[in-house]
């Protein structure tokens, strides 16, 4: 396509990589955010239950989720979307209640609470009718989601993976109670 005559090419116009600012002269610091507009919700505001656990990035728990299916072991009934579905939230939980990013780590302690990988005798009588459908039903997944301590995400990755039997019977209960 050839190039139109009136835009100009000059060393001035193109992009700096670098701050055109004055020797000596540094950029401030950011200033701290405060949700003061309307319809922002803030540190106080409402977290948990139907409303979801908001925190930077946290839809990166869909990817880190993805990128660990090849782990994940279903039982019959089971389809791998719902499964991920129940995994990133999960994930994303714990990510929110530190006020960080999901990692790998997040990842993986949703998939043994689930026991996505062993797939043992203990889950196969809750764990289809929890993840049914859960890719599509944004309240079956919040419900299984609030299943899960934030007392427990909040612990450090070793200490919530020995509590695994506590919430896979809460998870357990909330199956089996809908």
């Amino acid at each position: 396509m050839p190039m139109d005559p009136f835009v100009s090419i000059v060393s001035g116009d193109k992009p700096r990589n670098k701050a055109n600012l004055a020797p000596g002269v540094t950029l401030p610091a950011a200033r701290s955010w405060r949700a003061n507009r309307p319809g922002e919700v803030g540190p106080a505001g409402e977290q948990g239950g139907v409303f979801g656990n908001t925190g930077p990035n946290i839809g990166y728990a869909m990817s880190l989720a993805r990128r660990a299916s090849e782990r994940i072991v279903l039982l019959p009934g089971e389809h791998l979307g719902d499964a991920l579905a129940i995994i990133s939230e999960i994930a994303m939980k714990r990510a929110a209640s530190f006020g960080r990013a999901p990692t790998a780590q997040d990842v993986e302690l949703a998939i043994k609470f689930l026991d996505f990988e062993a797939s043992s005798l203990d889950v196969r009588d809750w764990r289809p009718a929890l993840v049914h459908g859960a890719g599509h039903h944004w309240l079956s997944r919040r419900r299984a989601v609030g299943a899960v301590s934030d007392e427990i995400l909040h612990l450090p990755f070793d200490q919530a993976l020995a509590r695994v039997n506590e919430v896979r019977s809460s998870l357990a209960a909330v199956a089996i109670s809908h």
